[in-house]
C-alpha cells in the first residue's frame, strides 16, 4: 500500500506529502507527539473503520466532521512545526 497526503500547494513538500510503502515507516519518521496522534488515526480510521467495518452507527456525519477537524488540525500542526524548524535553520545559518 502506498500513501500520500496532499495539502495546499507549497514551495516544497511537507512531511506528510512524503510517500512511504507502509504506515509504520510514516509513523517512525514523525517526532512525538505527532507519532502517537498518527497512530491513533491509523488505528481508528484505517483499521477500525475501513478494514474492520466498525463504523459509528446513527451519527456518521458528526463522526466524519470530528475526524476531519482532528486530521486538519494535525496537518496544520505538522506544517507549523516544519516551518519553525526551517526558520530556525535559516537563523542558525
Amino acid at each position: 500500500m502506498v500513501i500520500g497526503v496532499t495539502v495546499e500547494s507549497r514551495d516544497k513538500p511537507t512531511l506528510l506529502e512524503e510517500v512511504y510503502s507502509r504506515w509504520g515507516l510514516t509513523k517512525r519518521g514523525l517526532p512525538d507527539p505527532y507519532r502517537s496522534r498518527f497512530k491513533e488515526f491509523v488505528e481508528v480510521l484505517h483499521v477500525k473503520y475501513f478494514y474492520n467495518g466498525d463504523c459509528p452507527k446513527g451519527r456518521p456525519r458528526k463522526e466524519f466532521s470530528k475526524w476531519l477537524r482532528r486530521v486538519r488540525e494535525y496537518i496544520n500542526d505538522i506544517n507549523d512545526i516544519e516551518s519553525e524548524i526551517a526558520e530556525k535553520k535559516r537563523e542558525d545559518s
